[in-house]
């Protein structure tokens, strides 16, 4: 973990957690998130991810949840680390969603 964010403005707790970790070029991020969610058993993902892009770099959305919580990651590779932006909010509080969604996407890469 790089960095861990606690949304003081929300309704409810939540957060964002910035992570990076090595990946082989091969493995596909979603694959990835799957794999290594925290207790994997009571997380479901929905579908493959949806791809979506952060300041002109391409990223993937993967967004699992259980009954009460989401956790949505948008992860995006530069080269063989992967970087990973995951927000934790009650799945009902879509003022946290939009507030990490926003902070996401205001993301700067410099090369």
């Amino acid at each position: 973990m790089i960095v861990e964010y606690k949304l003081l403005t929300s309704d409810r707790p939540a957060a964002l957690l910035v992570t990076c970790v090595d990946l082989p070029r091969g493995l596909y991020l979603h694959e990835y998130l799957r794999s290594h969610s925290p207790t994997p058993e009571a997380w479901r993902a929905l579908g493959e991810g949806d791809p979506l892009i952060i300041n002109g770099v391409e990223a993937t959305r993967v967004t699992p949840r259980n009954i009460d919580a989401t956790r949505e990651v948008a992860a995006l590779r530069r080269g063989e680390r992967a970087y990973l932006f995951t927000g934790e909010f009650e799945t009902t509080d879509t003022k946290a969603q939009q507030q990490i969604r926003r902070a996401v996407d205001s993301v700067i890469w410099k090369n």
